[in-house]
């Protein structure tokens, strides 16, 4: 029944969009005795060079403590003695208008407004090899909270294969994101019509070192996947793969380490983690942030309902109705809102941000 549908996805997604979806910069948490300047930026073979500037306050924990810088020069070089000055696009955003090339090194030269001159290291700009296959391995198991308590977790291993003899380079980063679609909470005339809202390709990132010499595909598994609502109707999912220096890789290690390094007293404290950013004169005050050159791969899968093993003692899995929550009364059951007190997009799933009626292209029949 439609309405049934209807009243299906909601906490997942938000909860997505709360902890990455919105943060257009990743720095790590980090104790700062002083205010420190972020400078983060690629240039890849697919899109021109894109630097982000902002000042991170002492005691940085969050997005909201920084400030994005406007009015630097940004220049970008390469090992050919072609430059190039970005253009600032938006507030602290700065964009090139040429390509990466396979084979050249970059670096980027940043003047801010107060005079202070910052470089980075050239970065190679590697050959990154094509994705083989990207495939779904159905996985169940316990995961134990503590002594006593176990979730009995089901869902898919999404795991990617690249082809040995078309591996160029040894370090990878894997960002990934995708479009599903979804229906109005409430029972509109709109209701019939789905709606397919894009996820940001950076809420989620792997990192991958190939070594094997034996195999004929290269394996990486990048993302165990709970079954979800946002799966219910169809779930697009686009894998980007980036190839990386070691310096790149293991500046983004030491990120995941820190990330997943948490909760125990025995754990290292975190620590602030350097990049390939430097002032000229050798100030003081630090520079967090890495300039890297990539090269990029794309690839999609889609996932469906039936794709999941679910289990006969948990067949609400993907009952998408909390990812509406916030279009419903908890008591009594799920009693919908007014119009006046819900969110807009509980009335039309088109106003949800990065969402719309129009099928994507790349969508199945």
């Amino acid at each position: 029944m439609k309405t049934d549908k209807v009243l299906l996805s909601r906490f997942f997604y938000l909860f997505l969009l709360t902890i990455s979806g919105c943060v257009e910069i990743f720095v790590p948490t980090i104790d700062l005795d002083t205010s420190a300047i972020v400078i983060t930026g690629i240039i890849t073979d697919l899109n021109p060079a894109l630097v982000e500037i902002a000042t991170a306050v002492a005691g940085y924990t969050k997005e909201g403590s920084i400030e994005r810088i406007s009015g630097a020069t940004v220049l970008l070089f390469d090992d050919q003695g072609n430059q190039e000055q970005l253009t600032e696009i938006r507030n602290g955003y700065y964009e090139g208008i040429s390509k990466g090339v396979v084979g050249r090194e970059y670096h980027i030269n940043v003047h801010l407004p107060n005079n202070d001159i910052i470089n980075s290291t050239p970065q190679l700009l590697k050959p990154c090899p094509s994705i083989d296959s990207l495939a779904l391995e159905q996985i169940s198991y316990l995961k134990s909270f503590g002594a006593i308590t176990q979730l009995h977790l089901n869902g898919l291993n999404l795991n990617l294969y690249m082809n040995r003899d078309d591996t160029l380079s040894r370090y990878y980063k894997w960002k990934i994101g995708g479009t599903y679609k979804r229906y109005t909470a409430f029972d509109f005339a709109l209701a019939e019509l789905p709606c397919y809202v894009t996820l940001p390709d950076h809420f989620y990132y792997a990192l991958g070192e190939s070594m094997s010499d034996n195999a004929d595909l290269l394996w990486k598994k990048l993302k165990f996947i709970s079954a979800d609502g946002i799966y219910a109707f169809g779930h697009s999912v686009e894998v980007v793969q980036y190839s990386l220096t070691q310096e790149a890789y293991d500046y983004w290690k030491k990120i995941e380490d820190q990330q997943n390094n948490v909760g125990s007293i025995f754990d290292s404290p975190p620590a602030q983690i350097t990049g390939n950013l430097n002032y000229v004169d050798n100030q003081k005050f630090p520079v967090v942030g890495f300039f890297e050159a990539s090269g990029v791969k794309k690839k999609r899968i889609f996932i469906r309902r039936v794709d999941f093993l679910v289990l006969p003692e948990n067949p609400n899995q993907f009952n998408t109705f909390n990812i509406d929550a916030q279009c419903f009364l908890p008591a009594p059951w799920f009693t919908p809102l007014d119009s006046a007190s819900a969110p807009p997009f509980c009335g039309d799933c088109s106003l949800i941000k990065n969402s719309t009626k129009v099928k994507p292209s790349y969508w199945p029949e």
